[in-house]
């Protein structure tokens, strides 16, 4: 051990391991490890990697989880009304799949409860799908369904396809059943076939 102008120094095998200085501030020489929960009161946590990415692990260690199944969890705590309440979080789970995943963004609702407004969840093969609980608006002034490579004009507000609908049929549909035993209308754009 040692102390020089105002630091205090805890050597392990004739090696700097813990550093405390006057503001009390603490510098670990490696790796920290702690057994149980870890509580910051009253600070930030600043995460520095000289000339790398800085990357934070949560290891869901143990059993195989099953399906439907909590991995990890980020949960946003408010103290409101002298209680600590859960008004938010980024939830991770495993879907009726044990070996795939979704992602939660849960945010709170007026009512109280958390409720989840964007759900992207892994497919078995195929890209992960994205599902808004509720409405969404986009402040933007363009809207891009893209299929491929797209060809958009800079008027084309709405632009629905791309090069993945070469030789391909696509519709619209506005109605209460797309399955033909209701009503309603298809907009059908006809790209398969002769002449297309």
């Amino acid at each position: 051990n040692y102390s020089v102008s105002g630091k205090w120094g805890v050597y392990t095998n004739s090696t700097l391991a813990l550093t405390l200085d006057e503001s009390q501030n603490a510098s670990f020489s490696n790796d920290v490890t702690v057994a149980s929960d870890l509580n910051v009161n009253g600070g930030d946590v600043t995460i520095t990697k000289q000339s790398g990415s800085p990357v934070i692990n949560m290891l869901y260690d143990g059993n195989n989880p099953s399906a439907d199944s909590l991995l990890h969890y980020f949960n946003f705590k408010v103290d409101y009304s002298d209680a600590h309440q859960d008004w938010g979080g980024i939830e991770h789970r495993t879907t009726s799949s044990a070996t795939r995943t979704k992602l939660n963004l849960n945010v709170k609702s007026t009512s109280g409860n958390v409720e989840t407004g964007l759900s992207i969840e892994g497919q078995a093969s195929a890209k992960p799908t994205a599902t808004f609980s509720g409405d969404v608006t986009i402040s933007g002034s363009h809207l891009t369904l893209a299929n491929g490579t797209t060809y958009a004009e800079s008027t084309d507000y709405l632009y629905i396809g791309g090069s993945g609908l070469d030789s391909a049929d696509a519709s619209i549909y506005l109605g209460h059943k797309g399955d033909g035993s209701g009503y309603g209308w298809r907009f059908k754009y006809m790209g398969s076939g002769s002449g297309n």
